[in-house]
């Protein structure tokens, strides 16, 4: 039986979410756009921040403030969303994701700046890009 969840006192958690035996859940730019168009659609009805987000090919990282959502509710609408949308399209069955979302609580500023900038150099560690803002599924991209 899964545990429960630990809630942060500051109501802002580093999240992330991993593929199936660790398979790929983006497989083109366009499965990264979805994944982002949901979690912008989510967060217009819920009122929560995203500070930080970093797509790679198996895994999800978010950083987010849940102001006075609940994480559970809220990742449960994403991962759901963008699960079906991917068995559809590549006509899969069974779990898409790993298991249930791991989430750490970011109690302070100091955590928080570690986390932040741990998100975005996850493309530079996997040798993707060799700085974290030429990564374009992150939200450290810059277009310029």
């Amino acid at each position: 039986m899964p545990q429960k969840r630990k809630l942060s006192s500051t109501n802002i958690y580093h999240v992330i979410c991993r593929g199936n035996n660790r398979n790929i859940i983006f497989q083109d730019d366009q499965d990264n756009m979805v994944y982002i168009y949901i979690l912008k659609e989510v967060n217009k009805k819920h009122n929560f921040l995203i500070c930080a987000y970093c797509l790679m090919k198996n895994h999800v990282h978010l950083l987010l403030d849940m102001k006075n959502e609940s994480i559970s509710t809220v990742m449960k609408k994403i991962n759901h969303r963008y699960a079906v949308y991917y068995k559809y399209k590549y006509h899969t069955i069974g779990r898409l994701y790993q298991s249930r979302f791991r989430s750490e609580c970011i109690e302070n500023d100091e955590y928080f700046s570690t986390v932040f900038e741990y998100i975005h150099n996850n493309p530079v560690k996997a040798e993707f890009v060799k700085s974290q803002e030429y990564y374009k599924w992150s939200s450290a991209f810059k277009t310029n």
